[in-house]
Order: structure tokens, then C-alpha cells, then sequence
């Protein structure tokens, strides 16, 4: 199964039908872009499996790689290395999958800007905001009207990532 999203338009279905079979889901970006892709129906079949993924740009080199499962289901891409078609490959293994892909732009906040607000929309959804920094800059990050649903959540990560996409810093 093929199909081709785009960023900012509509969701795209890819309904991977057949065990050991692979999906192939088609995006233009631009170099530089910071993008997410999120699942927002999936279906796996047996329910307790994951699906992997791998990113390759125009080039056919691999930017990314993981897996995604009914509690995981967005994929943050890294900063696409060059303008032009990228392919993001789904391997549900011995699996079937089905699944609603869309894709935008990650948002940006600005330093001591005005406040966004985000909603996370179904289970397994994170969201990524760019910021730009500068080297020895102290900056905070606050959160306010935060609301957990299902109300048993105890908690919301944060994590800040340094430029070259390691781990700054972990919120709970």
C-alpha cells in the first residue's frame, strides 16, 4: 500500500492488509523543516503489536527510525536534510495495520513571546515546539492550565532537546 500526505492538508489512510507486507506513505518537505507525523486512528491486529518504521530522504539515506503502537502514535521527524520526496516505510511484521496519517510543521514560541495553546487529541499523541536559543542563554518554560485526561494521569513529560537532537533536559 502507497499513498502521499501532505504537510498542512488533509489526513491520508494506509491500510497495510497483508502480514509481512510493507506501507509506504510519500512526503514532500523542505530542507531545513522541523515536521510531525501523526497517526490519529490506528489499528494493529494482533492489538498487542508495534509497527516500525523507517524515514529515508530524497537521497535514500536513513534520517530516523522506530516504532509506533496504539500508545505511541506520533513520529517526530528530524530536520529534513534537503529539500524533496521523503519515504517513511510501516513494517507491521506478521501484522496487519491500519491507520490515518497526517502531517504538519512543528509550531514555534518565541522567547519572552505571547503564550500558544496546544491540545494533545487522542491517546499516544505528543507534541514538538521549536525554539531558538543561544549559547549560556538561561531560559524558563512555563506551563499553565494544564489538564490530564483520563483524570488517573499522574503526569506530563517535557523534554528539551539540544540542536543536535540529544536530550537537554527531562520534565515530569
Amino acid at each position: 500500500a502507497t499513498t502521499r500526505v501532505n504537510a498542512g492538508g488533509t489526513s491520508q489512510t494506509l491500510d497495510i492488509n497483508t502480514a509481512s507486507k510493507v506501507g509506504l506513505l510519500l512526503f514532500d518537505g523542505t530542507q531545513g523543516s522541523y515536521l510531525t507525523l501523526d497517526l490519529t486512528t490506528f489499528t494493529i491486529n494482533p492489538t498487542t503489536g508495534s509497527v516500525t518504521y523507517e524515514i529515508y530522504s530524497p537521497q535514500g539515506a536513513l534520517i530516523a527510525s522506530g516504532n509506533v503502537l496504539a500508545t505511541a502514535r506520533t513520529i517526530h521527524i528530524p530536520a529534513l536534510p534537503q529539500s524533496g520526496t521523503y519515504s517513511i516505510y510501516f513494517k507491521p511484521g506478521a501484522a496487519t495495520a491500519n491507520f490515518t496519517a497526517v502531517i504538519a510543521d512543528d509550531k514555534a514560541i518565541a522567547i519572552d513571546g505571547a503564550a500558544r495553546n496546544d491540545i494533545i487529541s487522542f491517546t499516544g499523541q505528543s507534541k514538538r515546539l521549536t525554539f531558538v536559543g543561544t549559547v549560556g542563554q538561561n531560559l524558563g518554560l512555563g506551563i499553565s492550565g494544564l489538564t490530564l485526561l483520563p483524570t488517573s494521569a499522574t503526569y506530563a513529560t517535557v523534554t528539551v532537546y539540544k540542536p543536535d537532537g540529544s536530550i537537554l533536559i527531562v520534565y515530569k
